[in-house]
């Protein structure tokens, strides 16, 4: 049996909001998910070495997550592009460029995988499928992943939206454990996580 190949996914940035889609599609695709660490001083401090100082906290967090994915020297690392989630908007800059940015500025870089999802000229689905092109992979086996995934992610929102935590609602989209049952105290205080920083705070449901 072929040992499968890693892809590697910062812990950062859009990480709180969309890894369960990503997790679901790469893992379908056949890969192993592999990511780094919880956010801490430690890599804030290597983002700092490859980030000017005039960058935002949230991309240098993301190049000290990027550097320890890649310790783990995965096969591929996973750096999407997003531009627009919706017909009407655009996402901030260092969304937009992220992979430009990451080229042009860390070295001994594995094959860098995108996802440009920009919602103003193109559906996810097609989005999708040039990423799983990248990978070469065909059409079938991509169009069964991106379903998978989508249905997944659905079932990952509505345990979020029930008072779940991020782990828990991971772990339930991964699963496809069905739907979600309510909470037993719904008003419950949970931590959520924020996607740009990964800094915990508390919330009431």
């Amino acid at each position: 049996m072929d040992k499968k190949k890693k892809m590697g996914i910062p812990r950062a940035l859009l990480y709180y909001k969309y890894f369960p889609f990503w997790k679901i599609f790469f893992e379908e695709l056949g890969l192993e998910v592999v990511l780094s660490g919880r956010t801490n001083n430690e890599l804030l401090k290597e983002g700092n070495r490859y980030a000017i100082d005039e960058i935002c906290i949230p991309l240098k967090l993301y190049y000290g997550h990027l550097t320890a994915v890649l310790k783990k020297k995965p096969d591929y690392v996973f750096i999407p592009r997003y531009v627009s989630t919706s017909t009407d908007t655009y996402m901030c800059p260092k969304f937009l460029a992220l992979p430009d940015i990451i080229r042009a500025t860390v070295e001994n870089l594995p094959t860098i995988v995108e996802m440009s999802v920009d919602m103003k000229k193109k559906p996810k689905f097609q989005s999708a499928c040039e990423t799983g092109k990248q990978l070469g992979k065909k059409f079938p086996a991509i169009k069964n992943a991106y379903e998978k995934a989508a249905a997944g992610y659905k079932m990952f929102l509505t345990a979020m939206q029930k008072g779940y935590s991020f782990d828990e609602s991971l772990e339930m989209a991964s699963e496809k454990t069905g739907n979600p049952p309510e909470k037993k105290y719904p008003g419950q205080k949970r931590k959520l996580r924020s996607s740009a920083t990964g800094i915990i705070y508390t919330t009431h449901l």
